[in-house]
C-alpha cells in the first residue's frame, strides 16, 4: 500500500493552529477567560497578543520535538475520500454560516446608518449560495485540463483595466458621499497642509499625516481643492490596486487564477458596494499594496541598496499612517530575518546582529517619520511636537478602550477564516525553511518568502479589525486575503490535475462517479 509522508514541521504547525483555535473559543465563551483579559487593558488587543504569541510558543516546541521526524499517511481510497468529504462538507457548512451571518457582523456601523450593505446582502441568501456554488463547480471542471498559456502583456493590459476602474469606482463617485464624516475630516486636513498648517495637539489628520503626501503636487495641480484631491485619490488606489495585481501576478502560474484573481480584488469595488468606508479605503490600504509589490520584486532582484529601500518605505509608511506603517517595518524586518536566517547558521553571533540590526532599523524607520513631520512642521512656523502629539489618538485610553473597541463575534464569522489563513500562511512558508527544519531543510523557494511577508502583514494589518471589530475593517485584509487564496490555489492545481489523470483521462467523469457510488 503507498504511504504519503509529511514533516514534523507540519504537525507543529496543525498543534499550533488547533491551540489558537481553542484560545478563541474560550476567549469567546468562557466569561472567566474574557474577564483575565479585561484586567489588563484593552481585552480585544490583549487577547490578540496573547493568541499570536501562544501560537509562535506551541509551534516553536512542538516543531523542536518533531523536525527531525516524518509520518506516513495510509493512501488507501476509502481514507481519502472520507478525509476529502469530512473537509468539504465542513467547508460548506462555515462559508453558508458565514453568508447567512454577514449582515450581522456588520453590526455598529450598520446599525448608525454610516455605511449600507453590499448588493449581494440584498437578494435572498439561497440565490447567493447557489451562485458560488454553481462558479465552483464551473472552475474546477475547467481546471482538471492543462489550459493555454497567455503572455505577461495580455495580464498587465487587463491589470490596468481592473485598477483603473477600481481607482475611479472607489474613489471618485463616492468621495464625500459615503461616510461624509471621515470623507469632510480627510478633504479637510489635506487642504490644511496644502496651505501650510502645522500639526500640533489640535491639528492632526486622521490617524496619520498622508496629507504631507497631497502638498506639492496639489501645489501644481492648483490650489488643493476637492476635485483635485479627488483625481490623485483616485491615482493613487488604481496603482496600489495594479501593484498589488503585479506581485500576486509573479507567483501564481495558472491564466484562470490570474485572472480569477484580480476579479475578486477588483469587482467588489467596481461593482458590488455602492459606499465606501473612508477609515479604511484608501488610508490603510495603500502602503500594504505597496509592501506586496515592492516584496515581489526584491525577492527576485535582490539588488543592492534593497533592504535599506524597504526601511526608507517603511518610514513613508508611517509618515501616511501610523498604525498600518509600523506594521509594514515590523513585516519586512520579518521577511529580511526569515530570508537570512534560511542562507546562515542562526546560531552564529552574526546572525543575532543581523536580527538586532533589523529591529533597529524598524525603530529608525519610525523615528525618521517623526523627524520628518516635525522638519513639516518646522518649516512652517509649528513646534517640535512630542511622540504622544505624533501617535495621536493611538494613545487615547478611549480609542482603545472606550466605545470604539467593539467585542468580537462569538457565531461563525470571517475573520475567524482570515486569522486561520494568514497563520496557515506562516505554517505552509516554514515547512522548508532550514532554521525550523534544521539539516532536514529542504529549502525555500521564492514564493516561500513571498507568503511569509503577506501573512505577516495580514496577522499585523488585521489588529485594526481586531480592535474594532466592524465588517467594512475587514476590507483592509481584502487583498492580502486574495493574494494568499489565489497562490494557494495555484499550488494545488497540479495535484487536481493528477487526480483527474488517475481517474482516467477522458473517463474522468465515469470513474468519478464510480468511486462516489461506492
Amino acid at each position: 500500500m503507498k504511504r504519503e509522508t509529511i514533516n514534523g514541521t507540519w504537525i507543529a504547525g496543525f498543534l499550533a493552529l488547533a491551540c489558537a483555535g481553542l484560545e478563541l473559543l474560550l476567549f469567546l465563551f468562557v466569561p472567566a477567560v474574557r474577564g483575565s483579559f479585561q484586567k489588563l487593558g484593552n481585552e480585544n488587543m490583549m487577547f490578540y497578543g496573547v493568541f499570536l504569541l501562544s501560537f509562535v510558543l506551541v509551534f516553536l516546541a512542538a516543531n523542536t520535538i518533531l523536525k527531525s521526524r516524518e509520518f506516513s499517511l495510509p493512501q488507501k481510497p476509502a481514507v481519502k475520500w472520507t478525509a476529502a468529504g469530512i473537509g468539504l462538507l465542513f467547508g460548506i457548512w462555515f462559508l453558508i454560516k458565514l453568508l447567512l451571518n454577514e449582515e450581522k457582523s456588520m453590526g455598529m456601523v450598520l446599525s448608525l446608518g454610516v455605511v449600507e450593505t453590499f448588493l449581494w446582502q440584498r437578494i435572498p441568501v439561497f440565490i447567493d449560495i447557489l451562485v458560488v456554488a454553481a462558479v465552483a463547480v464551473i472552475l474546477l471542471w475547467f481546471w482538471k485540463k492543462e489550459e493555454r498559456q497567455r503572455g505577461n502583456l495580455f495580464f498587465y493590459g487587463f491589470y490596468l483595466l481592473v485598477s483603473a476602474a477600481a481607482g475611479y469606482s472607489l474613489y471618485m463617485p463616492n468621495y464625500l458621499q459615503a461616510d461624509p464624516l471621515h470623507g469632510h475630516a480627510y478633504y479637510t486636513s489635506i487642504y490644511s497642509v496644502v496651505h501650510g498648517r502645522a500639526y500640533d495637539d489640535l491639528f492632526t489628520s486622521i490617524y496619520g499625516h498622508y496629507a504631507l503626501f497631497f502638498r506639492w503636487p496639489m501645489k501644481l495641480l492648483g490650489n488643493g481643492n476637492i476635485r483635485e484631491v479627488s483625481a490623485m485619490t483616485a491615482l493613487i488606489g488604481g496603482i496600489s490596486v495594479f501593484l498589488a495585481l503585479w506581485a500576486m501576478h509573479q507567483y501564481i502560474k495558472s491564466s484562470r487564477v490570474r485572472i480569477l484573481g484580480a476579479l475578486s480584488i477588483g469587482l467588489p469595488v467596481i461593482a458590488l458596494r455602492l459606499e465606501n468606508y473612508w477609515q479604511v479605503q484608501p488610508l490603510r490600504v495603500v502602503f500594504t499594496c505597496l509592501f506586496l509589490f515592492y516584496g515581489a520584486l526584491y525577492n527576485r532582484k535582490k539588488f543592492r541598496g534593497g533592504q535599506t529601500l524597504g526601511y526608507a518605505l517603511a518610514m513613508m509608511a508611517i509618515i501616511w499612517n501610523t498604525e498600518t506603517g509600523v506594521v509594514c517595518a515590523i513585516s519586512w524586518a520579518a521577511f529580511l530575518c526569515y530570508e537570512y536566517l534560511e542562507k546562515k547558521e542562526w546560531k552564529s553571533f552574526q546572525a543575532l546582529l543581523f536580527v538586532a540590526g533589523q529591529l533597529l532599523a524598524a525603530g529608525a524607520s519610525f523615528a525618521g517619520a517623526v523627524v520628518t513631520v516635525n522638519l513639516y512642521n518646522l518649516i512652517h512656523g509649528g513646534v517640535w511636537n512630542r511622540v504622544a502629539t505624533f501617535l495621536y489618538p493611538l494613545l487615547k485610553e478611549e480609542y482603545m478602550t472606550g466605545y470604539l473597541r467593539t467585542d468580537l463575534p462569538d457565531f461563525v464569522s470571517a475573520y475567524m477564516l482570515v486569522l486561520a489563513l494568514f497563520l496557515g500562511g506562516v505554517v505552509w512558508s516554514l515547512t522548508g525553511h532550514r532554521f525550523f527544519r534544521g539539516k532536514q531543510g529542504g529549502g525555500t523557494r521564492e514564493i516561500h518568502s513571498f507568503v511569509f511577508l503577506a501573512s505577516v502583514l495580514g496577522l499585523g494589518q488585521v489588529t485594526y479589525y481586531m480592535n474594532r471589530a466592524e465588517y467594512f475593517n475587514l476590507d483592509l485584509i481584502h487583498v492580502l486575503v486574495t493574494v494568499l487564496l489565489c497562490i494557494f490555489l495555484d499550488q494545488s492545481l497540479p495535484g487536481w490535475r493528477r487526480f483527474w489523470e488517475k481517474q482516467g483521462g477522458k473517463n474522468g467523469e465515469n470513474a468519478l462517479r464510480r468511486s462516489c457510488s461506492h
